[in-house]
């Protein structure tokens, strides 16, 4: 083992348990998991195995003795279950040779009625009595006779055509031997039903084959013709699609959306990683529009605790709005968990409260004008100056999202504002209260990794509906080692386009959107910069996400 490989790293995982490994292998094992994160599961596995020393006591021969036989129960319950099998043997047998008594009965009663004076003088039967009697008959010696030659026929049409032999034969002649009769009816079935048929037998009774490729045919058509896919092991497709969780959720993933972080997108995103991570975001919006720009600060802290499985979050986001005419401060705790349903699907919903202030200066407002503080949607100031104007607007509101991932795709949803706080900054007319717009949103996207893990593509969708507005954006991420590429599109016409360093263990994002703006229609831009730092992943850091 001269370096660890995939090959080999259960050995060099062994020996590290087993502490065989010197202090240089040690390194050089940890930076090998480091490269290769799909492997932590494998050493969290290792780390957890443990084999305790079983404790020895000296051999005591006193202890022993011999144990009395006694007559187990279970003798008791054999012999009865014996004694039933026996029994219903018996109870078989006896019922089988008082049916073969009734038919020779039967039989012999036929023949006397065919040999009797009566019968020679009227040539007659009662065709009635003779049925009840040929049923009985064909119930014993005739349906064992079928049941063994495998026939399937049907029962009313065979014991018609008996009955009327019988009557045919006894008509013309009443010196046929009973031995020649029984055995034409139920001695050979096989030589003689053909015998028995007359032309207008049905054509499905004449052949045993025909009937049973009928049969077949009949349940061919009720099957439901359903189409399948078979993917060979070794294809491309289904390697792609059996990837491991460490392809979908330890994964810093880069979204090109104006004025938005991975956390805003979806809250569950917190945690993703073992590492303790520190990502601060910085956007200005519309320089060119008077009165309409727009500066934000967001500084997040993020990180997965090993014991509670679950994500932590931190985020504070800070807004200055028109030269200071609203200014809004706010904070949220996130909490995240992560579970593990198994090795390829994992699920992390999430929850965030989140508690601010706006403060409004009343010196620079412009009543009755409008104002575009978030971005595609258009306010109005409008206040009654003969009535005070509040400076200060406290608010609180909860927001709870989901993240599915099941093997290299992955899905998300959210909702903000369930509360949907007070949002009454606009107007100093409390008779009709203004609130937040509740959002949803829906996430979704994968990624392409070559097998030297150099060069991903990560494709996504993200999906937002609100009161007022609605975005749909689609955008592409490349990473080629540890430059990376990307851009995007909206509905309405906007679109981003994003450039950066991105590493394990530090990120520096630009991304520039060239957009619409709703107050004035004019073309502008919004220019974002983000900076992530990462702590080391250590091999104590690792989590582990099954419950």
């Amino acid at each position: 083992m001269i370096t660890p490989n995939k090959e080999n790293i259960d050995h060099w995982l062994f020996d590290w348990k087993e502490g065989n490994l010197s202090p240089k292998q040690e390194y050089m094992l940890e930076d090998f998991l480091l490269l290769h994160p799909e492997l932590e599961l494998d050493a969290d596995s290792w780390d957890q195995a443990q084999v305790s020393s079983i404790s020895h006591t000296d051999f005591n021969p006193s202890t022993l003795y011999k144990r009395k036989k006694r007559f187990a129960a279970y003798y008791w319950y054999s012999g009865a279950l014996a004694l039933l099998v026996i029994t219903f043997g018996l109870f078989m047998l006896s019922n089988q040779f008082y049916t073969g008594k009734q038919s020779s009965k039967l039989i012999s009663s036929i023949n006397k009625n065919i040999n009797s004076p009566q019968a020679t003088r009227k040539k007659q039967v009662n065709i009635n009595s003779f049925n009840n009697n040929s049923n009985l008959l064909s119930t014993s010696s005739y349906a064992t006779t079928v049941n063994r030659n495998n026939l399937v026929l049907d029962r009313s049409i065979l014991d018609k055509r008996i009955n009327e032999l019988l009557i045919n034969s006894i008509e013309s002649s009443s010196s046929t031997p009973l031995e020649k009769l029984e055995n034409d009816l139920f001695l050979q079935p096989l030589n003689n039903i053909n015998y028995l048929m007359t032309s207008e037998t049905p054509a499905s009774l004449t052949s045993v084959e025909t009937m049973k490729n009928e049969t077949e045919k009949i349940k061919e058509s009720k099957k439901l013709n359903i189409p399948s896919i078979h993917l060979s092991k070794s294809s491309s497709l289904s390697k792609w699609l059996s990837k491991d969780i460490s392809n979908t959720d330890r994964k810093e993933r880069l979204y090109i959306v104006p004025e938005k972080s991975n956390i805003d997108l979806n809250s569950s995103f917190v945690g993703s990683l073992s590492q303790f991570k520190f990502q601060s975001m910085s956007s200005i919006r519309y320089l060119n529009s008077a009165g309409q720009q727009k500066i934000n600060q967001q500084i997040s802290f993020d990180s997965y605790s090993r014991s509670s499985k679950a994500g932590f979050g931190l985020v504070s986001n800070y807004s200055h709005f028109g030269n200071g005419v609203i200014q809004d401060f706010n904070t949220s705790l996130i909490f995240s968990p992560k579970i593990a349903i198994n090795r390829f699907i994992t699920i992390a919903p999430s929850v965030k409260y989140t508690m601010g202030k706006k403060k409004l200066d009343n010196q620079k407002i412009i009543n009755n004008s409008l104002v575009e503080f978030e971005t595609n949607r258009v306010d109005t100031f409008s206040y009654d100056m003969n009535s005070s104007i509040g400076k200060h607007l406290w608010y609180r509101d909860l927001s709870s999202g989901l993240v599915i991932n099941a093997g290299p795709i992955y899905i998300g949803a959210q909702v903000n504002n369930i509360l949907k706080h007070q949002d009454n900054i606009y107007t100093n007319d409390y008779s009709n209260i203004n609130r937040a717009d509740r959002t949803y949103s829906l996430i979704a996207g994968t990624d392409f990794v070559s097998k030297n893990q150099k060069f991903a593509a990560s494709p996504y969708l993200y999906y937002e509906k609100g009161k007022t507005r609605e975005i749909i954006n689609y955008g592409l991420n490349i990473q080629v080692k540890s430059f990376t590429i990307g851009g995007s599109y909206q509905q309405n016409g906007a679109m981003s386009a994003m450039i950066g360093l991105h590493t394990n263990r530090l990120s520096l994002l630009g991304q520039t959107t060239y957009t619409t703006s709703s107050f004035n229609n004019q073309k502008n831009f919004i220019h974002q910069l983000t900076l992530r730092i990462n702590s080391n992943i250590s091999r104590k850091a690792r989590r582990y996400l099954y419950l």
